[in-house]
C-alpha cells in the first residue's frame, strides 16, 4: 500500500485539530481495537439470542482476519459486518450532501480501509486475552444492543456495548461504544475536522481514503 502524504498516521498524531477534540489520535486507534477488534475467541453460555449468536460469529471471523495479517482481510471482514453506509454517511455529517453519487463507492471502501488500516497497525500493542459476550441483548426501537466485556493481558477490563441494526434477516453493527465513547461519533469528528482543515472540500477527504 502506498503511503499517503496527506492522511497517513504520522500526520494525524500532529493535526491540531485531532488534539483539541479529543486526547490524542490514539484514542480512536484505541477505540478501533476495543470496538471492531475483539480479537479473541467468546465466550458465552448457549442461548437462542440471535443478536448474541451473531455476535459471536463477528468475533470469529474477526479473529480470523486479525490473524493474516493482512489489511485486505480485516477490510472485507468489517464490510461483511459494520453498517459502512450509515457509518460513512454519519462520519459527514452536514457535509453528507456533497458527497456524490459518482464518489460514493469510493468513499464507503476508503471508510472502511480506514478502519481496517489504522486496526491492523495498531491492534498487537493492545492484547486481548479473551472476550465474554453478555446475554440476553437488548432492545430499543429498532436498535439492539450486545453487551461484552474485554480482558486485556495486562489484566485491564473494559466493558464495550455494541450497537446493532437490523438488515433483513441479519444484522449490521452501526457503532461501538466504550468507556461513554461512541466510536462512530469519533470517527465522525476526525472526519469532518480533516474537510474542514481542507477548506471545506469533501473529495480531499475521499481522496485520502483512497490510499
Amino acid at each position: 500500500m502506498r503511503d499517503n502524504p496527506v492522511m497517513n498516521s504520522s500526520t494525524f498524531n500532529h493535526l491540531p485539530s485531532v488534539s483539541q477534540t479529543f486526547s490524542s489520535w490514539r484514542l480512536l486507534i484505541y477505540a478501533l481495537v476495543l470496538g471492531f477488534g475483539v480479537l479473541a475467541p467468546v465466550e458465552s453460555s448457549a442461548a437462542p439470542d440471535r443478536a448474541v449468536n451473531y455476535m459471536k460469529r463477528v468475533s470469529r471471523d474477526l479473529f480470523a482476519a486479525a490473524r493474516t495479517g493482512s489489511t485486505d482481510e480485516m477490510a472485507r471482514a468489517i464490510r461483511r459486518y459494520a453498517d459502512i453506509k450509515t457509518i460513512g454517511i454519519f462520519s459527514l455529517g452536514s457535509y453528507a450532501p456533497r458527497l456524490s453519487k459518482s464518489r460514493r463507492s469510493s468513499y464507503f471502501s476508503g471508510v472502511s480501509r480506514f478502519m481496517a488500516r489504522y486496526f491492523m497497525a495498531q491492534h498487537d500493542r493492545y492484547k486481548l486475552e479473551s472476550a465474554k459476550i453478555r446475554t440476553p441483548s437488548m432492545t430499543d426501537q429498532r436498535k439492539v444492543f450486545v453487551d461484552s466485556t474485554v480482558y486485556l493481558e495486562s489484566g485491564a477490563t473494559y466493558n464495550v456495548r455494541w450497537e446493532l441494526v437490523r438488515r433483513g434477516k441479519s444484522y449490521k453493527i452501526r457503532d461501538v461504544q466504550f468507556l461513554g465513547f461512541s466510536l462512530i461519533a469519533l470517527q465522525g469528528n476526525l472526519f469532518r475536522r480533516y474537510i474542514q482543515d481542507h477548506n471545506d472540500n469533501v473529495n480531499a477527504l475521499v481522496l485520502a481514503l483512497s490510499y
